[in-house]
């Protein structure tokens, strides 16, 4: 807001406080005067800052997240240098995240500065995330998770089309128990309708050729009573196609 006038009229046309936490984090990462190292770094920034947000729904920055758990989400697990320069970015210069601490104040990982960011991180995430194919099929994953881990309903599943796009566009590692259970059960459940109707599909051909087959042999042996001598042996060896046929109808 340092550069706009600090009137209602602005903060309304931001979408108000949200808003402009969302303003401020997408100038920092994207805007014009971003800096080239901070844009080289955005997509790792929006991973680790997703990875220390709560759970959906929640409001509360949440637990912290080791140092390693972070470089995993950022892609960075065997990139020191660029780890560190991407903490600095999120803590030194953007306050975003702030180090935890354990009893003996030793530095067991990273947090939320405050719980005032979880909602405009989660805008942020969901407007920066629904630009990409991968994106909207993580942000589709949190959500229905969500929903089944709240009800555990089967009408909270994915669809098989969303189920797939989540499958394969998002990192399996990274999912949490939640999002694990729900997919384990998509995956059950997908399973067993594909299985049931390939089985539908098997029996209504099985029938339909069945029911084509009676009615061809039907058809001949009427045919043999009436054929010419000359015929019949062409007859009677369309009937030996279906012997099983044939037999009832003679």
């Amino acid at each position: 807001m340092e550069d706009k006038a600090w009137t209602p009229d602005t903060l309304r046309s931001l979408d108000g406080v949200e808003g402009v936490g969302v303003a401020f984090l997408e100038d920092a990462f994207h805007g014009k005067d971003a800096s080239p190292l901070r844009k080289r770094h955005a997509d790792a920034a929006l991973q680790v800052l997703k990875a220390l947000l709560p759970p959906h729904g929640t409001e509360i920055k949440g637990h912290s997240r080791t140092t390693e758990e972070l470089a995993e989400a950022a892609g960075y697990l065997d990139r020191t240098d660029d780890l560190a320069e991407l903490l600095t970015i999120l803590d030194d210069e953007l306050r975003l995240i702030t180090p935890a601490f354990n009893d003996q104040r030793k530095t067991i990982g990273y947090q939320l500065t405050h719980d005032y960011l979880v909602p405009s991180l989660g805008a942020w995430l969901e407007m920066t995330l629904g630009k990409s194919l991968d994106g909207r099929a993580l942000l589709r994953l949190e959500e229905r998770a969500a929903a089944w881990d709240a009800k555990k309903e089967d009408r909270q599943l994915p669809s098989l089309g969303e189920y797939l796009r989540i499958a394969t566009l998002t990192r399996r590692r990274l999912w949490d128990a939640p999002q694990q259970r729900m997919m384990r059960r998509a995956g059950f459940f997908h399973l067993l309708r594909t299985t049931l109707a390939v089985v539908l599909v098997a029996l209504l051909g099985t029938a339909a050729f069945t029911a084509r087959e009676w009615q061809r042999i039907g058809g001949l042996t009427t045919a043999l009573l009436s054929a010419n001598p000359d015929q019949i042996l062409d007859v009677a060896q369309q009937l030996d196609r279906s012997p099983r046929f044939a037999d009832v109808h003679l």
